[in-house]
């Protein structure tokens, strides 16, 4: 398995004049598949990382033999409708734009559908992290809100797809499933209790079964 760093996001660079687009988004993993020499590739996405997955799979299908969306942010559920991108339409404020260490406890307390245990350091150099990346975050979150909704431009798919829900999920609606079903029709969906926004975090077990039964179910 590969992972690859969006721009932006963990070791990429921080270019507050990059092309954030959800497009551009795409292009990028894409060019990291060819690189590696992959044909066909099962592609994983988390949150705005599903919502670029989704693209990849809608644009590239022969490409593509599976995705596995997880909180994907990429239907009109969040991008239109949630109080969350109404909040910033109006305010320019979201919960992932940190600007302190009060506003990351917040967040965490958002993302996690029950917030484990964590050392006091670790939450701070989070929070440090959050708070330095406050201007590039604001810049990626103004481009992709310019994503139309998926469901508005694609559907009835025929990429197999694992999409995963937490069931208090405050970030990305848990009833986005069936829309994101709707899109991908060949699509096992699952809702996983006492999880929040990364119920792979916080449920990695039951996760990593559900993913390890899909691909079985694929491949049969």
């Amino acid at each position: 398995m590969y992972t690859s760093d969006l721009p932006g996001h963990g070791d990429a660079d921080r270019d507050l004049n990059a092309d954030f687009s959800m497009e551009a988004l795409v292009e990028y993993v894409r060019r990291f598949v060819q690189a590696l020499g992959i044909n066909r590739v099962h592609l994983v996405g988390s949150s705005m990382g599903g919502g670029v997955v989704s693209f990849y799979a809608a644009s590239y299908p022969h490409e593509v033999a599976s995705v596995w969306l997880i909180g994907a942010a990429v239907t009109r559920e969040f991008l239109t409708d949630s109080e969350h991108i109404k909040r910033y339409d109006a305010t320019g404020t979201f919960p992932y734009l940190i600007q302190n260490h009060a506003e990351h406890a917040r967040k965490l307390d958002m993302v996690f559908g029950k917030l484990a245990k964590m050392p006091h350091c670790l939450k701070f150099a989070f929070a440090q992290a959050a708070i330095r990346d406050y201007a590039i975050q604001g810049a990626i979150l103004k481009q992709v809100r310019k994503t139309i909704p998926i469901d508005q431009v694609y559907s009835n798919l025929s990429t197999p797809a694992l999409i995963v829900t937490g069931d208090n999920d405050l970030v990305v609606p848990p009833s986005s499933v069936h829309t994101l079903a709707k899109v991908f029709p060949q699509s096992t969906f699952q809702v996983i209790e006492r999880a929040g926004h990364i119920p792979m975090v916080e449920r990695p077990r039951r996760c990593a079964h559900d993913y390890l039964q899909f691909r079985t179910k694929i491949e049969a």
